[in-house]
């Protein structure tokens, strides 16, 4: 279980100007054959939708083309696990 409220810090080390994280939501996600439920921190981030973080990393073991900033293998899902408001939970 992860505790909430969390703080959270841009790339210079300042506080996010949206504050602390207190919401998280359950999803399924997908590439290829695999799939994993896994966590995710909801706030706002700016431009980006969402960003895969090292328990992604950890769960999938992608093959990154890094000199070109893609991913390599069949493409990323996600989905919710649920489609009620209770897949998202404040504690």
């Amino acid at each position: 279980m992860r505790y909430l409220p969390k703080p959270v810090y841009t790339v210079d080390g300042s506080m996010n100007r949206n504050g602390e994280i207190t919401h998280y939501c359950d999803l399924l996600v997908k590439q290829g054959q695999k799939k994993l439920r896994q966590q995710f921190y909801v706030t706002n981030i700016g431009k980006d939708d969402f960003i895969l973080g090292y328990p992604w990393f950890q769960g999938f073991n992608p093959d990154v083309d890094w000199a070109n900033n893609q991913l390599k293998g069949p493409q990323v899902k996600i989905e919710t696990i649920s489609h009620d408001i209770v897949t998202c939970a404040k504690q």
